[in-house]
């Protein structure tokens, strides 16, 4: 199954990329080097000491090769693939006329991704937005307020590959948004990306100033038709609670990371609202007529190592919001 959690860790991140298993157990992702994984096969003299067994890895893959060609989410009938949801529904809304689906024409790995359809898919990351399923860390918390303390300190990678077809529609001003969809599932947060079909694709992020009460948009990155860009977004909580402490790290192909502090629980401290966390995929796209996207290969993972700002780094132009948490190893 292509949708599955595993015990294995891999260890020694490089500089932008998290841990991450393959299909067969190694190689999922390219940036993943230096991987040492436990040989369960391995003699063990009576000399030898044997180490403890490591805590298991709280990961999770979506490869959509096990997904039946047929949209995820089938509220007339009964369905919905794999652990996914509408976040606090059962379903996606808009599921009767949306057409997202499993498709086996084009994939970044296998023979299937999943297309969010030639309409609107949802126009907000709320109730009734695509969900994915959440990692161990979020779904067997006690309740939301146990959840919120054990991710202080907690770092969450999430990466996933997007293309879009010129085929479907170029320079359409068609929208496709990214973030972390909430404990509850009623709302978005953590990370966000937009990225809109312009004479390129333009990826952008938005940050928000607390002092200005101003929202700036972040470009990450201009992007190319006909081919599939991967997505990195590392997510260090800091273990005061406060979301002006947050570290979080973009990487886009693979390219230079930037440091920028996202707006959802920026602005809720701002206005007096409790900060809330989640480790699912939200996703949505803006109002019709809208081309569609194709998603493949996400994952979800907790990495080994936080994310900090290096020493020396330069905000990208536009914003004056400075993540606070530095380091003297620019390499991490």
């Amino acid at each position: 199954m292509y949708f599955r959690r595993t015990s294995r860790r891999v260890q020694n991140a490089t500089k932008n990329n998290p841990v991450g298993l393959s299909y067969s157990g190694l190689g999922f992702f390219t940036g993943w080097q230096n991987k040492k994984i436990r040989n369960v096969n391995t003699l063990v003299t009576p000399q030898q000491e044997q180490p403890a067994e490591s805590e298991e890895a709280d990961e999770l893959f979506i490869g959509f090769e096990d997904y039946l060609v047929e949209p995820i989410s089938q509220s007339a009938n009964n369905v919905i693939q794999f652990g996914w949801s509408g976040g606090q529904n059962t379903y996606f809304t808009n599921d009767t006329t949306d057409n997202e689906t499993i498709v086996n024409t084009l994939a970044f790995n296998g023979t299937k991704s999943w297309f969010t359809g030639n309409s609107q898919l949802y126009g907000s990351p709320g109730i009734g937005s695509p969900f994915t399923p959440a990692l161990k860390i979020e779904s067997e918390a006690a309740d939301e307020a146990a959840f919120n303390e054990v991710i202080k300190g907690k770092t969450v990678c999430s990466i996933f590959y997007v293309y879009a077809n010129s085929s479907d529609g170029v320079n359409d001003g068609s929208l496709l948004k990214i973030y972390n969809g909430s404990y509850q599932g009623n709302d978005r947060t953590g990370f966000n990306i937009n990225i809109t079909k312009s004479a390129t694709l333009t990826a952008t992020t938005y940050t928000y100033d607390i002092n200005t009460n101003a929202f700036t948009e972040i470009t990450l990155g201009s992007l190319a038709y006909d081919t599939w860009h991967k997505f990195e977004v590392f997510a260090t909580y800091a273990a005061d609670g406060d979301p002006e402490n947050d570290v979080f790290k973009y990487v886009v192909n693979s390219g230079t990371p930037e440091y920028i502090l996202p707006w959802p629980n920026v602005w809720r401290k701002d206005n007096s609202f409790t900060p809330v966390y989640g480790t699912r995929l939200a996703f949505a796209t803006g109002t019709d007529p809208e081309s569609g996207w194709y998603i493949d290969n996400i994952s979800i993972i907790d990495p080994l190592q936080p994310s900090v700002v290096p020493n020396g780094y330069t905000l990208p132009t536009g914003t004056t919001v400075t993540p606070t948490i530095t380091n003297n190893n620019p390499d991490i």
